[in-house]
């Protein structure tokens, strides 16, 4: 079987899984709309994947394709230079096409943020706002703004168990004795405080 063949068929969306219609990455919709999903994805576990060229219709996933012009538009460099203007710090992710039957689609396989979580650097089309955390949420699978403790709280999490691992990483590569696991998740977490005191800034006043 093709690679990414069983997600493009999956026949619904899932939180790590969006698709889209077939549409012209030349046009500021689409770049919103793309966009915001890449730094949706990024700050979920394991990030996800975008599937572009299946359409929803009524309840159904439908494998229409893309059409040539659109698939055409869509470049790994094109589309990384554009979504590098709104990532803070950075966010990587895979822009390859696929085909199944005659079938044409494109996927950007989005990888879960390395250190710290994506903020959106600068305001952009479709809302995309300046200092901005995108997630996929879980009441429904649709990439937005946080907007609650809970989510919040998931991201803080991932990021504080990247510093926990990269800590004893670099312990062990020095040949130090590290501190108990513990005490080492305690310290880590006081200072993981200043980082969630500034996302929770970002959340919506009535939060």
């Amino acid at each position: 079987m093709p690679e990414y063949e069983d997600r493009i068929t999956h026949n619904k969306e899932e939180r790590n899984l969006e698709f889209k219609q077939s549409m012209d990455w030349n046009q500021p919709e689409t770049k919103g709309k793309i966009t915001k999903g890449i730094l949706a994805m990024s700050n979920i576990r394991n990030g996800g994947l975008i599937v572009i060229g299946v359409e929803q219709q009524g309840e159904e996933f439908v494998l229409v394709g893309m059409e040539t012009i659109h698939i055409e538009s869509f470049t790994q460099d094109g589309v990384a230079s554009y979504v590098a203007n709104f990532a803070s710090p950075y966010v990587e992710f895979s822009l390859t096409r696929h085909a199944v039957s005659i079938n044409r689609f494109i996927v950007i396989d989005v990888k879960e943020f390395s250190e710290i979580p994506v903020v959106c650097r600068q305001d952009g089309p479709e809302g995309l706002r300046r200092g901005a955390i995108y997630t996929r949420t879980r009441r429904m699978n649709e990439s937005a703004q946080v907007s609650s403790e809970a989510e919040m709280r998931e991201i803080l999490d991932m990021a504080i168990e990247k510093r926990i691992r990269a800590y004893f990483a670099t312990t062990q590569r020095a040949g130090l004795i590290s501190v108990p696991s513990e005490t080492a998740e305690r310290i880590l977490r006081q200072q993981a405080e200043e980082d969630q005191r500034r996302f929770q800034e970002e959340l919506p006043p009535e939060l």
